[in-house]
């Protein structure tokens, strides 16, 4: 299923919101939310954001939780997928 990411870091807030209703107006499957290490919680708050817009047409498709290996430290993340109804 193609999807598309967008990677929070620490840009203003208001543009990932941009970027991911932009991504669900335009018709897009799914949007993944990403947020690594200390950009975890501006993830869930862009993920907030769009819900508080969207709530009654966004579905939440699932959210991993995680760590990776980054060099040689493990970096953890967190992953929310969603889509909107129609």
């Amino acid at each position: 299923m193609p999807r598309d990411v967008v990677v929070v870091r620490d840009g203003p807030l208001a543009d990932y919101v941009v970027q991911v209703v932009m991504y669900l107006s335009s018709g897009s499957e799914e949007v993944e939310i990403v947020g690594r290490g200390r950009y975890i919680h501006r993830a869930v708050n862009v993920f907030n954001v769009v819900r508080e817009r969207l709530s009654e047409t966004l579905k939440v498709n699932s959210v991993e939780i995680g760590s990776e290996q980054r060099g040689r430290r493990r970096v953890p993340y967190i992953k929310i997928r969603i889509t909107q109804s129609p």
